[in-house]
């Protein structure tokens, strides 16, 4: 949201750390790309029409920003660890190739070339991945995170298909709160981890636990170990 300049969730601290850090400004620090350079850029254009406090935050965080950049060398859209797949909202089938056709990368060399096409977005030396776009893609979706979400449901068999084309077990999802803590779903096969923990929401404090052997647990500050199958929807 920040690289998009959408800065709707930013308070007036998150604005004047950048003011205070004005190093973010120059177009070499950190290896910073240069400011657009031209009246008719987009990026240059809609900076300079934003307040004065907001503008450092806008050009460290723009494409090929200073702190964009330092940021981009690590960014994944997804990652695999294990058996485990995480994700901020969620993969379906049509993000990992399935029905793209002949030549368009499918399952893990898909998932590859979206993280790689955010990276070079990031740095500045693309346009946004089309795979980002829209409230389904990879990090807006809440496809897997309805509340009583079926093991039957077309949701559940979607998201096989997406382990399957990953060869994993499992999918860990956040974006959406779940209130209740931590949930999983069809058949153990996805994680609901978002608990809105931040001030805003005031929700409880867990993490997911995820052993080698498969074995999956709830870790609660208050209550501790919460068994798996305590907040397994049906």
């Amino acid at each position: 949201m920040n690289v998009e300049m959408d800065f709707r969730y930013v308070t007036m601290a998150g604005f004047g750390d950048f003011r205070r850090r004005t190093g973010e400004l120059s177009p070499a620090a950190a290896g910073g790309r240069p400011t657009p350079p031209h009246p008719q850029s987009v990026w240059a254009k809609s900076i300079r029409a934003m307040p004065a406090y907001m503008r450092p935050r806008a050009l460290a965080l723009r494409p090929g920003g200073a702190t964009t950049t330092r940021l981009a060398g690590r960014t994944q859209i997804a990652v695999i660890v294990g058996d485990t797949v995480f994700v901020h909202g969620g993969l379906r089938p049509s993000h990992l190739g399935a029905g793209g056709g002949k030549g368009v990368p499918v399952g893990e060399a898909a998932l590859a070339a979206m993280n790689r096409g955010c990276r070079e977005w990031l740095l500045g030396d693309a346009p946004k991945p089309a795979v980002l776009r829209g409230g389904s893609s990879p990090v807006w979706s809440r496809h897997y995170s309805r509340v009583g979400l079926k093991s039957d449901s077309p949701e559940c068999g979607s998201l096989g298909e997406s382990l399957q084309l990953l060869h994993v077990k499992r999918m860990v999802v956040g974006h959406t709160p779940q209130m209740g803590g931590i949930s999983g779903a069809c058949d153990g096969r996805v994680w609901r981890i978002d608990t809105g923990m931040a001030k805003a929401y005031g929700g409880m404090t867990e993490a997911l636990e995820i052993e080698r052997s498969g074995k999956v647990r709830i870790l609660n500050a208050m209550a501790g170990v919460v068994p798996s199958s305590f907040r397994m929807n049906p």
